[in-house]
């Protein structure tokens, strides 16, 4: 007999619950063995350099674009594609459907090419957080060495979600004691000034970068003319509709705040408005060639990054005028555009060509050196028929994906041998 349902839950047939995890794993199977497939097309891309041209700065890029992914997830096949060579036998599980690509990603990242065989015993096992967890810390070679090179893991990556705003980074010991030394020093200071211990009990690190951070900015407004440029901006959108009005406000290139955000930033800031005819910003056409302040703001806001198709970049962005000032062109918005350094240089030095209207979503035409014009993504063709038929007329494998085991695994208690001298 099977336990009686608590009251909340909804009671299920075992056998049902059996029957959707094997279709499950059967999918699985089926969509690790297709992305292997592509894996192996991207690392032929790779090895002919078929992805130069058309505007295309990296093979990241290329791939984002063909195949319609975010740049971390190009990233992530890239990855594997330059080390499919080196590590045969994940390549081998990966073409299996024995794994996934995010397992795969994390090998590629850490694994040595010595120890793939070791490591891939063991990796249908593990899950993600379980492989990156073990494989960033274990020690494969013996380090130390005078005139050993290291490379250093330097990053550091943001942005919003469902739940607010995110950050994540990876720094050397010497300069992450620095941050962390930065933000103790803070959080102390903080709680010497609070007055309560309520106050002192609800102080966090969150607090304490903040305060950090508005150390900074107020020590920029003193010392630099141009501190307008490092303080936080936000887009107030005023709209009426029949007498009645509504207020939106977004941060510049993110996201749009919940009302209650809304209003307690409203309560104390500086605002600058912005004149509109007909729905379009007033621009200062010919009279200025320098794209002012407020100008770039609005076209910042209105593209979000480079407007190049497919091209992720959305900081160190520059403002181009489609119509040459020298050309006759003005600096009205929809004569200017954003686009990275890179594809700014490729422009200008006759690789690739834009033309059109920017202000219109879909106005602007960008072409290559052969005056091709770059379609805004790749277009994947819907199979129309099942998983597995259309994964048997592709001559794809169809096997059953074994997830792994979750049990609890310590640094401890891996084991790939004995380490290997670099």
């Amino acid at each position: 007999m099977y336990p009686l349902a608590m009251e909340g839950e909804v009671t299920q047939q075992p056998e049902a619950i059996d029957a959707a995890a094997a279709e499950v794993a059967k999918v699985c199977g089926i969509i690790n063995a297709a992305e292997a497939r592509l894996v192996g097309i991207i690392a032929r891309v790779l090895a002919d350099e078929l992805w130069v041209g058309h505007g295309i700065v990296s093979p990241e890029h290329w791939v984002a674009w063909r195949c319609g992914l975010s740049a971390g997830r190009a990233r992530q096949l890239v990855a594997i594609a330059r080390r499919r060579d080196e590590l045969p036998e994940h390549a081998a599980l990966l073409d299996a459907g024995a794994i996934t690509v995010d397992q795969a990603a994390v090998v590629a990242k850490y694994a040595p090419a010595e120890k793939d065989t070791e490591i891939a015993a063991q990796t249908t096992q593990m899950t993600v957080s379980q492989l990156s967890r073990i494989l960033s810390k274990y020690r494969f070679s013996d380090e130390g060495e005078p005139d050993q090179p290291v490379e250093e893991h330097r990053t550091l990556g943001f942005g919003t979600d469902e739940r607010g705003w995110w950050f994540r980074g990876h720094t050397p010991f010497d300069e992450g004691a620095s941050i962390e030394a930065a933000l103790v020093a803070a959080r102390d200071r903080l709680f010497n000034d609070a007055t309560t211990p309520e106050d002192r009990n609800t102080i966090d690190w969150i607090d304490a970068l903040l305060l950090v951070c508005e150390r900074s900015q107020r020590a920029g407004a003193t010392e630099r003319p141009d501190s307008d440029r490092h303080r936080v901006l936000w887009h107030l959108d005023c709209e009426s509709d029949g007498g009645s009005s509504s207020l939106r406000l977004q941060a510049h290139l993110g996201s749009v705040l919940p009302d209650r955000l809304r209003r307690y930033l409203l309560c104390d800031t500086t605002v600058t408005p912005v004149l509109r005819v007909d729905g379009v910003p007033v621009s200062v056409g010919r009279a200025q060639h320098i794209v002012p302040d407020r100008t770039r703001r609005l076209v910042e806001r209105r593209d979000g990054g480079c407007r190049v198709p497919g091209c992720p970049n959305t900081r160190g962005i520059q403002v181009h005028h489609i119509v040459h000032w020298e050309d006759g062109g003005p600096t009205d918005t929809d004569n200017l555009c954003c686009l990275c350094r890179r594809h700014h240089r490729m422009l200008h030095n006759g690789l690739i060509g834009i033309t059109g209207n920017a202000d219109d979503p879909d106005g602007l035409t960008v072409t290559d050196r052969w005056n091709r014009r770059l379609d805004p993504t790749g277009k994947p063709i819907p199979p129309n028929r099942s998983p597995a038929e259309a994964a048997r007329a592709a001559h794809i494998p169809t096997p059953t994906y074994r997830h792994p085991s979750g049990e609890r695994i310590s640094t401890r208690d891996a084991w790939f041998g004995a380490a290997t001298a670099a």
